[in-house]
């Protein structure tokens, strides 16, 4: 259930039949058997995660099932890392990205942590020529505000720390409202950049979003597979294998 609204009200609507599911990827377990109300946080962080004395934080959810290090990755074998984030390369124009699951966690005063919900993103990367296009869509089992999607293209080979941004798009979906156990789909055809004036590309996907009585933003950060064009000017940009990515290529955190 969504709504459009201003930055400062919220309602809820129910969603027309003309919004676009991102279908091409399953929902895994953002809806199946995740928390529905507040429960105790114990050791629910995957590695150590910088985590305040009072608020919210997120971090990747501790032992996601079916992660791995793929060995041979491959169109047909999609990359996957400890967290749960899969990167498949369904051609040499299109990769798909499945998202583990991120935790949403409170610290209250007296020092008690408490598992909020959880959000997961999938994301689909598609090159045209010299462009570069992306869409997502943002799974949760909480209710979240302000939904915002930040797409910015880089300059960045494989291994890189990012690259340089060369170029940014921002579609703001104003107070757009997100029920619990379901997901909201970036706007069609939001955002394609192109360049071609540099060898390697990767393409960034931030999600942000906020949660209603708390402060503060979450984010969803994602990267593309990187693309590659061997000769300059670039006349046609194509994905390589599904573990040719900068480093870090997937990150959660909140920020006050």
């Amino acid at each position: 259930m969504i709504t459009w609204l201003s930055r400062k009200t919220l309602h809820v609507a129910v969603a027309s039949a003309a919004f676009i599911s991102l279908s091409f990827v399953p929902a895994a377990a953002a809806s199946a058997g995740e928390k529905k109300v507040e429960s105790t946080a114990s050791q629910t962080c995957a590695g150590t995660p910088s985590i305040p004395s009072s608020g919210i934080f997120i971090c990747w959810e501790k032992d996601q099932p079916g992660a791995s290090d793929s060995a041979t990755p491959d169109s047909t074998n999609p990359y996957c890392d400890s967290h749960g984030n899969c990167w498949n390369r369904q051609s040499s124009t299109v990769v798909l990205f499945t998202g583990g699951t991120a935790d949403i966690e409170l610290v209250r005063s007296d020092g008690t942590k408490v598992v909020l919900g959880h959000a997961r993103v999938n994301a689909q990367w598609t090159l045209t020529g010299t462009k570069i296009s992306e869409k997502g869509a943002l799974y949760t089992d909480i209710p979240l505000i302000d939904i915002w999607w930040d797409g910015s293209l880089y300059n960045g080979a494989a291994g890189t720390n990012g690259g340089t941004e060369l170029k940014q798009c921002t579609y703001t979906q104003g107070a757009l409202f997100v029920d619990a156990d379901t997901h909201t789909d970036s706007p069609p055809n939001w955002c394609t950049l192109s360049d071609n004036a540099n060898y390697d590309h990767n393409m960034d996907l931030d999600v942000q979003y906020s949660v209603e009585g708390e402060s503060g933003v979450g984010h969803y950060n994602v990267r593309s597979v990187v693309s590659h064009d061997p000769t300059l000017p670039a006349t046609a940009y194509t994905f390589d294998a599904p573990n040719a990515l900068p480093l870090n290529p997937a990150n959660v955190w909140w920020a006050d």
